[in-house]
């Protein structure tokens, strides 16, 4: 059985996901004992306004077939493969806006200052690619920021508990920069997680409670700056 609407929407209001994939993504003869379980492969397009400032991330996700699988399902029962891709972006737009998006934004050193503002997502787009599901939204900066070498954009996104899995999309362009003026590049930095947390990981179950902000120590980091004029 599939989960209802209500289920698929505790995924998103949890931020971890783990009520509706351990109920539903999860065969009954398996046994999963490790975090994480599921994931997610990302690509970033950052854009640029005509002074050189970022305005905006677009993101892409692009979930893990076990959970495409679920969201296909359930875009099915909304009548149409149109109606049931509105139905779920109008949800996920309004649920995960509460979680930031998982993303997490900051002008140089992401253990060093507060994290920067966003503004508001409009909409949460829903297409099928094959068996997998993409999400994809354009989330704004609060206020345009001019990335330097000594002050660079940086991103990281993450699911807190490390139930899902983050990362930048193997089989495409991990960032694109969109409008970008002379000068400007990019990067992926990968996460480097400390062993002991790596095997802390490995023993909490499928029904175990993480530590909260785990997932960030096993999430990449992209980073965008721009020489100077």
């Amino acid at each position: 059985m599939f989960p209802s609407s209500s289920q698929r929407l505790s995924l998103f209001r949890r931020a971890a996901w783990s009520a509706l994939l351990a109920a539903s993504l999860l065969a009954p003869s398996q046994v999963v004992q490790a975090h994480p379980h599921g994931w997610v492969d990302y690509r970033v397009e950052v854009r640029f306004d005509d002074q050189g400032r970022v305005v905006a991330l677009r993101e892409v996700w692009r979930m893990d077939p076990f959970y495409s699988l679920t969201l296909i399902e359930e875009m099915a029962a909304a009548g149409s493969d149109e109606d049931g891709r509105l139905e779920l972006g109008q949800d996920i737009t309004e649920t995960l806006a509460a979680g930031r998006y998982l993303t997490h934004l900051y002008a140089g050193n992401v253990d060093a200052g507060p994290e920067l503002g966003q503004g508001e997502v409009d909409e949460v787009h829903v297409e099928r690619q094959g068996s997998r599901i993409l999400v994809s939204f354009e989330l704004p900066l609060a206020e345009p920021l001019r990335p330097t070498k000594q002050r660079p954009l940086r991103y990281q996104i993450y699911d807190s508990s490390y139930y899902i899995e983050f990362l930048h999309d193997p089989d495409d362009v991990a960032i694109s920069l969109v409008d970008a003026p002379e000068g400007c590049e990019s990067r992926v930095i990968p996460a480097d997680p400390d062993p002991a947390l790596v095997a802390q990981a490995a023993m909490i179950d499928v029904d175990g409670q993480a530590p909260d902000g785990l997932g960030r120590f096993f999430t990449d980091t992209g980073e965008i700056l721009c020489s100077a004029d």
